[in-house]
Formats: structure tokens, C-alpha cells, sequence
């Protein structure tokens, strides 16, 4: 999931919530958008530079890939849920 999740403190803990009933914490991979940029820019050398992707990503198992850069609010309120620490025993 990316962070910030939500429009305020109180809708980002209602998600988590949600997820929170079908998902272990540890299940959940949380990221700041910001962080994943990156990795966005590189999709495509990393499909083909990889031989495990190769096969794999292609039109016959992906339908689609959806990249949304829009952002108009900050993290106005959601400070305390970005910082949360989480512990998960393996």
C-alpha cells in the first residue's frame, strides 16, 4: 500500500483497518510514494534485464499497468501514521 493512505488521520485508520481484517501486519507492505519512484522509472529496464521477468511480464499475464502521479494534498494530519513502527515475527 502507498503512503499516505487516505484524506486525513481518521480515513487513513479507517483503511487500515480494512486491510487489518483480512491481512496480517506482517503481510502488509506499506511504502512512501515518494520512495517507490525509482523502481517506477525502472520498470521497464528491470522487465527485460531480469530473465525471471521476461516470461512473465508480458500481455499473456499482465492486463495492464497503472501509474497515477497526482497529488494535491501533503500529509496534513496523517504525520503519526506515517512513522508508526510495526514488529512481525517470521
Amino acid at each position: 500500500m502507498e503512503k499516505p493512505l487516505g484524506t486525513s488521520l481518521a480515513t487513513s485508520q479507517e483503511i487500515n483497518d480494512q486491510v487489518g481484517e483480512y491481512f496480517e501486519e506482517c503481510q502488509v507492505y506499506r511504502i512512501d510514494h515518494y520512495l517507490g519512484k525509482e523502481t517506477v522509472l525502472n520498470l521497464l529496464a528491470l522487465r527485460f534485464a531480469n530473465s525471471l521477468f521476461v516470461n512473465n511480464w508480458d500481455n499473456r499475464t499482465i492486463d495492464h499497468v497503472e501509474i497515477t502521479v497526482a497529488e494535491e494534498v501533503g500529509i496534513e494530519g496523517r504525520w503519526a501514521i506515517l512513522i508508526k513502527p510495526v514488529r512481525c515475527a517470521i
